[in-house]
């Protein structure tokens, strides 16, 4: 999304602050794109990131902020590589911000390429996209589904969540649905454009898809590809099948 010389950039401040988190922005100037490293001022800085307001300031002032970097080290509950995603904080001050968001992964002698995710990067194809929680999940999916459709194009709210929210209390499904503009509508009822929300080995819905035509679903389950598939199976997992109201 931005050139080798951001990326080059970014990579030395994470290593240079490991162990802690590492932050920074990216500004747009008249010459170019360029990587403004910040300091991260949390007080618990390996398991979270702060900029400093005359940090994020003095950036704005010298062009266009277009978007944040981060990384996140390894913890005890993610010894190996760190949060391979970004959390509920990080997903919600993507949204409050309004730029890209871009996250790696870091140690004390490398750093991953950054991935972003925000409504300010450029889409992946609904097919074949990776599973990385809160960037490219099954609500992503949906999202991206109907906000790039050709008619009657919708985007949905953004929901920072936890990753295994379905085990530990929530049901964010069932709470939200209705908020994002859905309406349940029976199973007989169903045709291509419907979302379907289905529970699979868990006490809440946790997974969503779309019908398509043909009998299909889109759909991306965890740690597989996003794909297309007969809905067959899927089915008999679903909890609510639901239609958008711009499409009643």
């Amino acid at each position: 999304m931005f050139s080798l010389s951001v990326h080059d950039a970014f990579r030395a401040h994470a290593i240079a602050c490991f162990p802690a988190e590492a932050c920074g922005l990216v500004v747009r100037r008249a010459d170019g794109d360029v990587f403004v490293p910040c300091v991260n001022i949390s007080t618990s800085p390996i398991w979270e990131f702060e900029i400093a307001l005359e940090d994020y300031l003095a950036a704005e002032a010298s062009g266009e902020v277009v978007a944040l970097l981060h990384s996140h080290v390894p913890t005890d509950a993610f010894p190996a590589t760190g949060m391979p995603h970004p959390s509920k904080t990080d997903m919600q001050l993507q949204v409050d911000l309004g730029i890209a968001c871009g996250l790696s992964l870091a140690s004390a002698d490398s750093c991953s390429t950054p991935i972003y995710w925000g409504d300010q990067t450029p889409m992946r194809d609904l097919i074949g996209r990776p599973y990385v929680y809160g960037i490219w999940d099954c609500y992503s999916l949906v999202r991206d589904y109907y906000r790039s459709r050709a008619v009657r194009p919708v985007t949905l709210p953004v929901y920072p969540r936890d990753d295994d929210w379905w085990d530990n209390g929530e049901d964010l499904y069932t709470k939200f649905f209705a908020e994002a503009g859905f309406r349940q509508i029976p199973a007989d009822q169903v045709r291509a454009g419907d979302a379907v929300v289905m529970r699979v080995r868990t006490r809440v819905p946790n997974h969503a898809g779309v019908v398509l035509e043909n009998g299909l679903l889109l759909h991306h389950l965890y740690r597989e590809l996003s794909k297309r598939e007969p809905i067959g199976r899927w089915s008999q997992l679903a909890t609510y099948w639901l239609r958008h109201e711009v499409d009643l």
